[in-house]
Protein backbone atom coordinates (compact mmCIF):
# COMPACT_ATOMS: atom_id res chain seq x y z
CA UNK A 1 0.00 0.00 0.00
CA UNK A 2 1.27 3.53 -1.23
CA UNK A 3 2.13 5.71 1.81
CA UNK A 4 -0.32 8.31 0.50
CA UNK A 5 -3.07 6.33 0.59
CA UNK A 6 -2.62 5.52 4.31
CA UNK A 7 -2.28 9.25 5.03
CA UNK A 8 -5.30 10.15 3.30
CA UNK A 9 -7.21 7.95 5.71
CA UNK A 10 -5.75 8.96 8.34
CA UNK A 11 -6.57 12.58 7.38
CA UNK A 12 -10.22 11.32 6.45
CA UNK A 13 -10.62 9.10 10.27
CA UNK A 14 -9.09 12.82 11.90
CA UNK A 15 -11.72 14.41 9.98
CA UNK A 16 -14.84 12.46 10.41
CA UNK A 17 -14.39 12.41 14.32
CA UNK A 18 -13.53 16.20 14.94
CA UNK A 19 -16.66 16.56 12.65
CA UNK A 20 -18.74 14.59 15.23
CA UNK A 21 -17.16 15.66 18.04
CA UNK A 22 -17.71 19.33 17.30
CA UNK A 23 -21.26 19.51 15.60
CA UNK A 24 -24.26 20.59 18.05
CA UNK A 25 -25.76 17.87 19.37
CA UNK A 26 -29.93 17.87 19.12
CA UNK A 27 -32.12 19.25 21.02
CA UNK A 28 -33.12 17.63 24.33
CA UNK A 29 -37.28 17.00 24.74
CA UNK A 30 -37.01 18.11 28.35
CA UNK A 31 -40.52 17.86 28.70
CA UNK A 32 -41.26 15.55 31.87
CA UNK A 33 -43.60 12.75 30.97
CA UNK A 34 -46.17 12.33 33.87
CA UNK A 35 -45.61 9.09 35.95
CA UNK A 36 -49.32 8.75 37.45
CA UNK A 37 -52.69 10.60 36.97
CA UNK A 38 -53.68 11.32 41.02
CA UNK A 39 -57.30 12.47 41.56
CA UNK A 40 -57.97 13.61 45.42
CA UNK A 41 -61.35 12.97 47.37
CA UNK A 42 -62.64 14.92 50.50
CA UNK A 43 -62.95 12.36 53.42
CA UNK A 44 -65.83 10.86 54.46
CA UNK A 45 -66.87 8.63 57.36
CA UNK A 46 -69.06 5.59 56.29
CA UNK A 47 -70.41 2.53 57.06
CA UNK A 48 -69.60 -0.50 54.87
CA UNK A 49 -71.05 -4.07 54.92
CA UNK A 50 -69.35 -7.28 55.84
CA UNK A 51 -71.04 -9.06 52.77
CA UNK A 52 -68.16 -12.05 51.95
CA UNK A 53 -69.34 -13.68 48.62
CA UNK A 54 -67.82 -17.22 48.51
CA UNK A 55 -68.42 -20.41 46.59
CA UNK A 56 -68.70 -23.78 48.36
CA UNK A 57 -70.25 -26.64 49.67
CA UNK A 58 -71.34 -27.59 53.55
CA UNK A 59 -71.36 -31.11 54.75
CA UNK A 60 -72.79 -31.69 57.53
CA UNK A 61 -70.64 -34.33 60.28
CA UNK A 62 -71.75 -37.83 60.93
CA UNK A 63 -73.45 -38.32 64.17
CA UNK A 64 -73.09 -41.75 64.77
CA UNK A 65 -75.19 -43.63 68.17
CA UNK A 66 -75.04 -47.12 69.23
CA UNK A 67 -78.37 -48.63 69.52
CA UNK A 68 -78.88 -50.90 72.59
CA UNK A 69 -81.85 -53.16 72.69
CA UNK A 70 -84.03 -54.32 76.01
CA UNK A 71 -84.45 -57.99 74.31
CA UNK A 72 -83.12 -59.83 71.78
CA UNK A 73 -85.17 -60.33 68.55
CA UNK A 74 -85.91 -60.68 64.64
CA UNK A 75 -86.43 -57.04 63.55
CA UNK A 76 -89.74 -57.14 61.78
CA UNK A 77 -89.66 -53.28 59.76
CA UNK A 78 -87.58 -50.86 59.60
CA UNK A 79 -89.06 -47.38 60.59
CA UNK A 80 -86.20 -45.05 59.03
CA UNK A 81 -83.51 -45.64 56.37
CA UNK A 82 -79.89 -44.82 56.70
CA UNK A 83 -78.63 -41.07 56.91
CA UNK A 84 -82.51 -40.01 57.93
CA UNK A 85 -82.53 -37.54 61.03
CA UNK A 86 -84.30 -38.73 63.66
CA UNK A 87 -85.52 -37.09 66.79
CA UNK A 88 -85.41 -37.69 69.91
CA UNK A 89 -88.18 -40.62 71.17
CA UNK A 90 -88.77 -41.54 67.44
CA UNK A 91 -89.32 -45.54 66.93
CA UNK A 92 -86.28 -46.58 64.84
CA UNK A 93 -87.34 -50.50 64.01
CA UNK A 94 -89.88 -53.19 65.80
CA UNK A 95 -89.42 -56.38 66.78
CA UNK A 96 -91.24 -59.58 65.94
CA UNK A 97 -94.67 -59.24 68.68
CA UNK A 98 -93.85 -62.65 70.24
CA UNK A 99 -90.95 -61.44 71.16
CA UNK A 100 -92.05 -57.88 72.38
CA UNK A 101 -94.69 -59.80 75.01
CA UNK A 102 -91.83 -61.70 76.08
CA UNK A 103 -89.75 -59.13 76.59
CA UNK A 104 -92.63 -57.18 78.44
CA UNK A 105 -93.36 -60.46 81.11
CA UNK A 106 -89.67 -60.76 81.84
CA UNK A 107 -89.71 -56.73 82.36
CA UNK A 108 -92.92 -57.66 84.78
CA UNK A 109 -91.57 -60.00 86.82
Amino acid sequence: MKPIYLIAAVILVAGLGAWYALSPAAPADNTPTPVATVSTVAVRSQSLPRLIDAPGSIIAGTAEQSLALKAAGVLVSYQVVPNEAVQQGQGLAQLGPDLVEAANLAKAQ
